[in-house]
């Protein structure tokens, strides 16, 4: 190798160094302002406590982009915070039915069923959560389905 490609791999090397400092403080910064909400809330009101997620997309409204984030509970709405990003928020009134699909918007994740909810104005929203049938019954519970 020369001088010159040693060169641009110590730059290419920098650049990814200092990437993965700021996608690491914005995560952070994320999980600070999601604590700082979670304290505002009432205990009894959370009915599922923060945990990791992930957004799988949505026919409409939130957009396609996929990402992982902390999603919640409360009595009165579904809460995903990406890491980047605007947090979804779901209000419970708005799900008309809750299902599962191995495969969603043209996306198939070895076998893991997707967490769908149909919103009342047809709106799809899917998610990777932890234990699906806990969610599943919380919802259906709270949204009166």
């Amino acid at each position: 190798m020369t001088f010159i490609n040693y060169y641009y791999l110590a730059v290419a090397l920098a650049g990814l160094g200092l990437l993965f400092i700021i996608v690491r403080q914005a995560k952070s910064k994320t999980l600070e302002n999601l604590a700082g909400e979670i304290r505002t809330l009432p205990a009894e009101a959370m009915i599922i406590r923060p945990e990791k997620g992930s957004f799988r997309g949505s026919s409409a409204r939130f957009g396609r982009l996929k990402c992982d984030g902390i999603i919640y509970l409360t009595k009165s709405q579904l809460v995903f915070h990406r890491y980047f990003g605007k947090a979804i928020k779901i209000d419970l009134a708005e799900i008309k039915d809750i299902s599962e699909a191995k495969w969603f918007n043209g996306e198939y994740r070895s076998g893991q069923p997707h967490l769908v909810l149909h919103l009342a104005d047809e709106t799809r929203v899917g998610f990777f959560v932890i234990d699906n049938e806990r969610w599943k019954a919380s919802l259906k519970k709270l949204a009166r389905l």
